[in-house]
């Protein structure tokens, strides 16, 4: 069991379908995923920004390894910042604006996927 990822539903906590070989099967330790997913407002950013979102992923600690994705087309001139764990159960991102003409970017709602990694050794 050392060289396996143990995934999480985020809901229900339960167990989903096992384990998943690693990688690297020479690494000890299990991995746990939670995920969460849903539908952002709209986020508008003046320069120079930035501005934090916060979104909930049941599960996570701070020190987790985080990814985030957008399944729209477009940030519309936004910047994404790295997301991280800014405390239990949340995760935080930074927006900039990355229009200098008009001093301000835009994006309508968009789904989101968010990916929590922890290793446990």
């Amino acid at each position: 069991m050392a060289n396996h990822v143990k995934i999480l539903n985020q809901d229900s906590g339960a167990d989903m379908s096992g384990y998943v070989q690693k990688t690297d099967p020479t690494t000890s330790g299990m991995a746990f995923i939670l995920s969460a997913s849903g539908t952002t407002g709209a986020i508008s950013v003046e320069a120079p920004g930035p501005v934090t979102m916060n979104y909930t992923v049941t599960g996570a600690k701070v020190g987790d390894a985080v990814m985030m994705n957008f399944q729209n087309d477009s940030t519309n001139g936004l910047i994404v910042g790295q997301p991280y764990v800014s405390a239990a159960d949340t995760v935080s991102i930074d927006f900039g604006c990355g229009d200098e003409t008009d001093g301000e970017s835009n994006m309508s709602s968009a789904n989101y996927e968010i990916t929590v990694i922890r290793k446990v050794v």
